[in-house]
């Protein structure tokens, strides 16, 4: 659950406790109906939970052994709020850990500063809402979260949780990729990469599609579009070579800088 508040809600003090050094400084738009992880749903099924009222569950009913996220938003000032064990007690709110988030910037928390999720990242855009749901579409990233994790961490993550060291463990910000049954022809076919254009009501002449295989390369270009290739992903230059993509990206930033400020120069005889 999230809460909206207009941009002159009253700001509060909420107190950082555990994390208080990566936390992000107050004061904080935390209005009196903020909501608690799994309120109302999880708690209102139960039948255990189901008479507490969200003044109970905001003040650690039925238990304080619980992440109890709080996210707070402010679309107008395209401001995002994310806290961990968010609790109200009689001397006001506290939390374990508070991040701000600014939505109109994709600027990172501090290499190896933790975040309401552990991972240095923020909760809300990954979080799949009920309108998305109501529309039949989601068209984002979608969070997931496992038992076990790796003593490591990955782009855009900033942190991790664990001690355990087996790579066969994901890290912290690990992305996966799911089947999906939308095309009748996986890559390298030009199918996916021509539908995703199409849904976005992009010109192919116009499109960069960005890629860390050999598969993304081929099924770009059979598509008419760009091609980039992210040398961040598992394989390297030598591999992507013989597929001739249109641009090397060395890093997340090349890729602002193609997008955005200046061309990336083109691979040798592309």
């Amino acid at each position: 659950g999230f809460v909206l508040v207009p941009p002159d809600q009253k700001r509060i003090d909420v107190t950082p406790t555990a994390y208080k050094g990566e936390s992000d400084p107050g004061p904080y738009p935390v209005p009196e109906s903020a909501v608690i992880e799994g309120w109302p749903s999880n708690f209102k099924r139960n039948a255990k939970t189901k008479d507490l009222t969200l003044a109970d569950v905001q003040r650690g009913k039925p238990t304080l052994d619980a992440d109890r996220h709080g996210i707070v938003v402010d679309p107008v000032n395209r401001k995002l709020y994310e806290f961990y064990k968010l609790t109200r007690t009689d001397g006001g709110w506290t939390a374990e850990q508070a991040s701000v988030f600014d939505l109109a910037s994709n600027k990172l928390r501090p290499d190896g500063w933790t975040s309401a999720d552990a991972a240095g990242l923020p909760i809300f855009p990954a979080v799949v809402r009920y309108d998305e749901l109501k529309r039949g579409r989601v068209e984002h990233a979608m969070r997931a979260t496992f038992r076990n994790t790796r003593k490591a961490y990955v782009y855009p993550a900033t942190h991790y949780a664990s001690r355990k060291t087996d790579p066969n463990l994901p890290r912290m910000g690990e992305r996966f990729r799911l089947r999906r049954d939308e095309v009748s022809n996986p890559k390298p076919h030009p199918e996916p990469v021509e539908k995703a254009v199409a849904l976005l009501g992009a010109d192919p002449a116009t499109t960069v599609y960005v890629g860390d295989s050999i598969h993304d390369m081929h099924s770009g270009r059979a598509a008419g579009v760009k091609t980039a290739a992210a040398l961040w992903g598992p394989f390297g230059r030598t591999h992507l070579e013989s597929a001739a993509p249109d641009f090397w990206l060395e890093t997340p930033a090349d890729l602002v800088a193609l997008l955005v400020t200046r061309p990336v120069p083109p691979s040798p005889g592309a």
